[in-house]
C-alpha cells in the first residue's frame, strides 16, 4: 500500500486508512476558510484545500492516483508557501506565471521516481522561505501559535511514522491523524492571525 509508512494499518475497502483519511478533511477546512476571507493569496488557500483532497485520495482509496495527487498537491502547495513568504509576505502578488509554474512543476515532479527528492528540495526551500520571514517579520503570532503547532507537528509527523514510538496501527487515534489537524491549523494560522 503506498500509504504504509504513515503507520495505520490498511484494510480493505474504500476508505484504507480511515483516521488518516478523516482528518485529512482538515486541510480542505483550513483552505475553504482562507478563502473566505479574500486576501492577494488565494493560491494558497486553494492549495491547502487541495492538499486535503489528495490526502484523502492517498489515505482512501490509495493506488497509485491517489499517491500521485496527495504528492502533487502536497508540491504544489510547499511550492505556493515559498513563494508567497517571498512576495506576499513582502507587500507584492504573486506573479500568475509563477503560480502556474509551481502547480505545472508539482504535477511533473510527483513521479514515482522524483517525488520523494522533489518532496525534500520543496520543503526545504518552503522551510528556509518561512525562516527568512520569520526573521524579517516575525511577531507574538509565530512565537505563540505557529512555533508551537509546527513543534508539536513535526514531533507527531517524524515519531508516528511507520515503526516509530507513538506508532500504533490499530488505534483509534493516530500520531499521522493529529499531524494532518496540527499541521492544517498552523497554515491556516499564517493568514489568520
Amino acid at each position: 500500500m503506498v500509504a504504509s509508512s504513515d503507520c495505520e494499518r490498511c484494510r480493505d475497502g474504500w476508505v484504507t486508512q480511515p483516521a488518516n483519511a478523516a482528518s485529512s478533511l482538515a486541510y480542505v477546512a483550513a483552505g475553504l476558510d482562507l478563502l473566505r476571507h479574500p486576501d492577494r493569496d488565494r493560491a494558497f488557500a486553494l492549495a491547502v484545500a487541495g492538499v486535503g483532497v489528495g490526502s484523502v485520495g492517498l489515505h482512501g482509496p490509495g493506488g497509485p492516483v491517489g499517491k500521485w495527487a496527495h504528492d502533487a498537491s502536497l508540491l504544489a502547495m510547499l511550492g505556493l508557501l515559498a513563494l508567497s513568504d517571498l512576495t506576499v509576505a513582502e507587500g507584492r502578488p504573486k506573479p500568475p506565471a509563477a503560480i502556474a509554474a509551481v502547480v505545472a512543476a508539482s504535477a511533473v515532479a510527483a513521479h514515482p521516481r522524483s517525488t520523494d527528492a522533489a518532496q525534500a528540495v520543496a520543503g526545504g526551500l518552503a522551510a528556509a522561505a518561512e525562516v527568512r520571514r520569520f526573521v524579517r517579520q516575525g511577531g507574538p503570532r509565530e512565537v505563540f501559535v505557529a512555533l508551537p503547532l509546527w513543534s508539536a507537528g513535526l514531533a507527531l509527523h517524524v515519531l508516528g511514522r511507520t515503526g516509530q514510538p507513538w506508532c500504533r496501527p490499530d488505534a483509534t487515534l493516530q500520531a499521522h491523524a493529529a499531524w494532518h489537524v496540527v499541521s492544517a491549523a498552523a497554515l491556516w494560522s499564517r493568514r489568520r492571525f
